[in-house]
């Protein structure tokens, strides 16, 4: 029985036992992620949707796309509203500066 990992702050310890499992698993991952993995019901063997993830994903489907909608109508409203109205403003009140002039001009 390996002892169990210790955390100390932001480093995690991890015994060898441990260390040379992960990354035998990483290397069966990768591995994997090019064929079908068997305990997945989500994606196929090309990484594409499913049949169940479909079916998953279809209540929401609608919902997402009208609340999508509206965030997008909200954010263009405000944006369309805030050009029109810095356009109709004449910024009289904004001071330019005059040219400026060489140091032999001034004497």
């Amino acid at each position: 029985m390996s002892r169990p990992a210790k955390y100390l702050g932001s480093k995690q310890v991890i015994s060898k036992s441990a260390h040379s499992h992960y990354q035998s698993t990483e290397c069966t991952a990768v591995a994997m992620s090019r064929t079908h993995n068997p305990h997945s019901t989500y994606y196929d063997g090309r990484l594409r949707q499913g049949p169940a993830l479909i079916r998953a994903r279809r209540p929401y489907l609608f919902k997402n796309a009208f609340t999508g909608l509206g965030l997008l109508a909200v954010v263009g409203g405000i944006y369309y509203y805030t050009l029109k109205a810095v356009g109709q403003d004449e910024f009289d009140d904004v001071k330019v500066p005059d040219v400026p002039r060489n140091a032999t001009e001034t004497t």
